[in-house]
């Protein structure tokens, strides 16, 4: 009975353990970190076995009600981030008409202006629901069907949509982590590309008594190519981005020196 008696205590003492938890993250809005974190908890009170009669009905109400009052307040902002998404998909959509129906005039300055103004509008209409999110591949198509049309190769189309990329981040709160994160993401896709073209020259050699003429050779190559093509593209954003981070250098009196700063491509 004593042992008994001794385990309901330290149940006891768990369960209250928790419930402190609980009310001190019922409030919480760093949603992924607490969702995780109250989840954890739920699963840890399943696993605690029985307290005391007295205090067993009280202490559950108690947690019930903190964990409930966090997931009811998660499960509104999922309510109104999906009543947003479901906005920003009307309006893309809308948006989506007027682009197909739009002409270019034969004007190349001209043309291209609007199309950056296409694409400016587009990112102004934030997130989509998950399972539509392909209407952005679709404006993607457009734009650069459009840019095919005024003459302009998909390696400076990329560059150009780049653009605007880059204007977000001049206008970031936090530029310079902004730029940061943007640099890291573009070097890892550098090496990427660099791994995956020397993969593709190493299995070549696979091949050294095939002419280019077999199939096999033929895919191999043109997988190099779309790499190498791919890398360039990577090189040039790296450059324009260089070229931003210094442009705010010379702005910031107390920055750090344009040479100092310079980065390799």
């Amino acid at each position: 009975y004593k042992n008994l008696k001794k385990e309901q205590q330290e149940n006891l003492d768990k369960k209250r353990a928790l419930l402190e938890i609980a009310i001190s993250l019922k409030d919480s809005e760093d949603w992924d970190t607490t969702t995780s974190e109250m989840k954890r908890i739920q699963g840890q009170w399943k696993k605690i076995g029985h307290v005391p009669r007295k205090y067993s009905d009280k202490l559950w109400k108690e947690f019930k009600t903190a964990c409930n009052h966090y997931f009811d307040r998660l499960n509104a902002l999922k309510n109104d981030a999906f009543k947003e998404e479901e906005a920003n998909l009307k309006q893309k959509e809308a948006f989506m008409d007027r682009l197909k129906s739009f002409e270019l005039s034969g004007d190349k300055s001209k043309d291209l202006a609007d199309i950056k103004k296409f694409s400016e509008e587009w990112k102004g209409y934030g997130r989509v629901p998950f399972k539509k999110k392909n209407i952005n591949q679709k404006f993607d198509k457009i734009i650069d069907a459009l840019y095919q049309k005024c003459g302009v190769s998909k390696q400076e189309s990329e560059l150009l949509k780049y653009g605007n990329k880059i204007q977000q981040l001049a206008d970031n709160d936090n530029q310079e982590r902004a730029i940061q994160n943007e640099r890291t993401f573009i070097r890892k896709k550098i090496d990427e590309s660099k791994d995956e073209i020397r993969q593709l020259e190493n299995n070549l050699q696979f091949f050294s008594n095939a002419s280019e003429s077999n199939p096999l050779v033929q895919d191999v190559i043109k997988r190099v190519n779309q790499h190498k093509e791919s890398l360039a593209a990577w090189k040039a954003k790296l450059k324009k981005l260089n070229i931003l981070k210094n442009n705010l250098l010379k702005e910031d009196d107390e920055g750090e020196s344009v040479d100092e700063a310079q980065t390799d491509e």
